[in-house]
Order: structure tokens, then sequence, then C-alpha cells
């Protein structure tokens, strides 16, 4: 068995391609979203943003409601701007302060993410817990006018026929 990685099949010789097996994993998981954005994101955020690692701190259970409620993309780009407005309402908050030198270094809270981001995807958590339980299917109804989702659900009844 030969296992390998690749951002797009298009480079693949066409006659090795015939003879493998693709499986398509896209995006990372919350976990390897929270390390590349402890790792990367924040400081670059940080940085860009003309503050310091002294006057913000992320802590963990607040960027996984970040990661899980405001971000619904498979990569992190939407993330990294996600972390930015925050960055940039703790800058807001530092460049407005009166004594700038008694600044209170800041943890991020859920409040300050909300004003920061605005209304959360929490109704797509609730719809993501809907159609995974047994007996519930998503379609999808389309007109020229948009189109809507639809959650067909399936229940079992008693009968005599």
């Amino acid at each position: 068995m030969f296992i390998a990685t690749a951002n797009s099949l298009d480079t693949i010789h066409p006659a090795l391609l015939d003879r493998m097996e693709i499986i398509d994993i896209s995006g990372y998981s919350v976990d390897e979203k929270m390390q590349i954005a402890k790792q990367f994101l924040i400081p670059r955020q940080i940085k860009e943003n003309g503050i310091t690692e002294q006057l913000i701190t992320f802590p963990e259970d607040v960027l996984r409601v970040i990661i899980e409620e405001f971000t619904g993309e498979s990569g992190v780009r939407n993330l990294e701007r996600a972390v930015g407005s925050v960055c940039r309402a703790v800058a807001y908050q530092y460049a407005i302060s009166t004594e700038p030198e008694n600044f209170q270094a800041v943890e991020v809270s859920l409040g300050l993410v909300e004003e920061a981001l605005g209304v959360n995807n929490r109704m797509d958590m609730a719809l993501h817990e809907k159609i995974t339980r047994p007996g519930v299917a998503i379609g999808l109804a389309y007109t020229t006018v948009g189109g809507r989702c639809l959650l067909i659900e399936t229940m079992k009844y008693p009968g005599n026929g």
C-alpha cells in the first residue's frame, strides 16, 4: 500500500491516477485549526493589527467557539479574518483608552467575540444536529428566485398493510 497526499489531482499522471483509489478529505479538523490558529494566525494578526501579545490572550475554549460557531469553512481563511476582527476590537479599545500605559491585558471573552464578529452560526449547528439524526434527510428546492434546504423527516407507525 502506498499513501500520498495532493492538493490537486491535475498534476498526477493519468496512468497513475487511473490505478489509485482517491479518498478526498477536505479541510482541517477543529483540533488542527486550533493548532494553526495558536501557532500562526493569532501571532500574525496581533502583529498586523499593531498590538502586542501582552495586550491580548485567546483562551482555548473561546478559540474553539470561534472555530465551531463563527467560521464554517474547511480551511482557515475565515478563521484568520475572525481572529483579526477580534484583534482590531482590542486595538480599538487600547487606542481610545485614556491611560494606555495602564491598559489591562484583554482576555478574549465570548462577549467580545460576539461584539467583534456579530451573530454567530448557532442555527447552522442546530440544523447539523437535526440532519445527523436517524430518519432525517436534507433536500434542496430550487426556483428562479432562490433555493431552500428542506428537512425530510420519516417516522415509523404501526399499520396493517
